[in-house]
């Protein structure tokens, strides 16, 4: 089984202890140093893009991955200490959101799925961020969130699957442009 970082974990107790961790390093927000060994292991960051930039019309952030436009125009530039940076804001956003509407009550059986599947999805981020990529790869193709080691809160019980994957795509960018009026815009 894989989570944050490229390591793979046999024990249950090995398991536990990173979901602390993990759970440790997400509550302290834009907070990387934990990952620090981990962006080590990484040889290349991939760009978060999904092809559905917005910046070119004039968004300060982006539609689709959420980035803001001057990281867009920028990223061939920046270090792969940089970008990590970047993936990690964006992975505890989206975690933020997706933990608030469903939890992952089995990892291993979620990464067989979405290999079955064959979903694209990273091994080094959070299980939260890989149902998010489940969601938007078939979301109106899952009957029953549980054989995927998902499940909803109850609150979102009663929302279809695509519906809660374009509740949590609306939040994830109010939430990424409400971060980049307060701590970016506020800058430039």
């Amino acid at each position: 089984m894989r989570f944050v970082g490229a390591f793979s974990y046999g024990t249950i107790a090995d398991r536990r202890r990173h979901n602390s961790e993990i759970k440790f390093a997400l509550s302290n927000s834009y907070r990387y140093d934990f990952f620090r060994e981990d962006i080590k292991l990484i040889a290349r960051v991939p760009t978060p893009c999904i092809g559905v930039c917005s910046t070119g019309i004039g968004d300060s952030v982006c539609r689709g991955c959420k980035r803001y436009a001057h990281e867009v125009i920028h990223w061939n530039g920046y270090s792969e200490e940089q970008k990590c940076a970047i993936n990690l804001r964006l992975d505890q956003l989206l975690s933020q959101i997706v933990g608030a509407k469903l939890s992952v009550f089995d990892c291993m059986l979620l990464e067989r799925r979405l290999q079955a599947q064959q979903i694209r999805y990273s091994a080094h981020k959070s299980p939260l961020v890989w149902v998010f990529e489940l969601l938007r790869a078939g979301a109106s193709q899952i009957d029953d969130p549980r054989a995927f080691g998902f499940a909803l809160e109850l609150e979102y019980r009663n929302l279809s699957l695509p519906a809660l994957r374009e509740q949590i795509d609306s939040e994830f960018f109010l939430l990424s442009e409400a971060h980049y009026q307060r701590y970016i815009a506020t800058i430039v």
